[in-house]
C-alpha cells in the first residue's frame, strides 16, 4: 500500500535534485515529479533513477501552478511537498513514517530555513517560518496552484520542531533581490489571478487594494508580529507587503489595458 507520496516541481536543478531524493529514501512509498518547461539539463535523467512519475508540462515559471497536478497523481494517504532545493534531515526520514501513523491530525508542519542575503536566519521573527510539508491528500482545501498560494488543510495541523534542509542558492530575501527577481515571481502571480478568473471585481478595487494590502501588511508584520527589532525581518516584512502592493498594481494595470504579462524566467 502506498502511504506516503513525495510530490516534487522541478526546474533545471540538476545540482540539487539527487540530494533531495536521496534523503526520500526511506520516508515515502512513491515520488512524483513535474518538469515546469522543457529541461536542458540532467534533471529529468536523474530522476528518472528514482521514480517512473516524471511528466514533464508546459512553462509557467513557477512550482505552484503544477502543484495540483502533482497531488492528484499522488496515490498515497498522505503527501509530502518537498522542492528540489530541500531535503529531509536524517531526523525527519526515520520520523515520517510514524507521524503518518497518527491519527490526531491531518497535517504536520517542520521548521523551514529562511536565508537572508547570504546565510540561513538564526533569530527574528522569520528564523522561525514553518512550512505544512506534510498532509493527508483528502485534507487539501480548495488548494488553486497560485503562487505562493498557503496551503490549508482542514482539520488539525501540528507544529512540530523538526527542521528541513533548505539549500537556497545566492543572495536571498533582500530588497535587492526583490526588484531584480521577487518582482517575476508577482507577476507570474497576477498573471495566473487572472487566467484562473480568480480576480473578478472591477479596476478601481484591485488599485485601492494595492495599498490597502501594502500598509495591512506592514502593519501585521511591523506591530504585530514585532518584526522592526533586526534588520532581516524589517527587509522581508517590507518585501511582504511589497509583493502585495505590486500583484494588486499589476492585475489593476491588466483590467485597465496598460500590462499583459508573459512569463519568463
Amino acid at each position: 500500500m502506498t502511504r506516503v507520496s513525495a510530490c516534487i516541481v522541478a526546474w533545471n536543478g540538476e545540482k540539487q535534485i539527487r540530494g533531495c531524493l536521496e534523503s526520500l529514501k526511506g520516508a515515502v512509498d512513491e515520488i512524483i515529479v513535474v518538469h515546469d518547461g522543457p529541461c536542458i539539463d540532467a534533471t529529468i535523467r536523474i530522476c528518472k533513477e528514482y521514480t517512473n512519475k516524471v511528466f514533464i508540462r508546459p512553462y509557467v515559471g513557477e512550482a505552484e501552478p503544477h502543484r495540483p497536478f502533482t497531488f492528484a497523481k499522488a496515490t498515497g494517504e498522505w503527501i509530502l511537498w518537498i522542492d528540489q532545493d530541500e531535503q529531509l534531515t536524517p531526523q525527519l526520514r526515520k520520523v515520517i513514517p510514524h507521524l503518518v501513523e497518527r491519527d490526531d491530525a491531518n497535517a504536520f508542519s517542520f521548521v523551514w530555513p529562511v536565508k537572508y542575503a547570504n546565510a540561513n536566519l538564526t533569530k527574528g521573527f522569520f528564523s522561525k517560518v514553518q512550512k505544512t510539508v506534510l498532509f493527508r491528500k483528502s485534507a487539501v482545501d480548495n488548494f488553486r496552484g497560485l503562487p505562493n498560494e498557503i496551503l490549508h488543510v482542514k482539520g488539525k495541523t501540528i507544529r512540530t520542531n523538526y527542521r528541513m534542509i533548505h539549500n537556497q542558492e545566492g543572495e536571498r530575501n533582500t530588497l535587492r533581490v526583490f526588484f531584480r527577481k521577487t518582482l517575476r515571481i508577482v507577476r507570474v502571480h497576477a498573471d495566473q489571478m487572472l487566467k484562473k478568473k480568480v480576480v473578478t471585481k472591477i479596476a478601481p478595487w484591485y488599485f485601492i487594494k494595492a495599498f490597502l494590502w501594502f500598509f495591512l501588511y506592514c502593519g501585521y508584520y511591523y506591530i504585530f508580529h514585532a518584526t522592526l527589532f533586526t534588520k532581516a525581518d524589517r527587509s522581508i516584512a517590507l518585501q511582504l507587503a511589497l509583493y502585495n502592493f505590486y500583484l494588486y498594481w499589476y492585475i489593476f494595470l491588466a483590467k485597465i489595458g496598460i500590462w499583459k504579462h508573459m512569463p519568463g524566467r
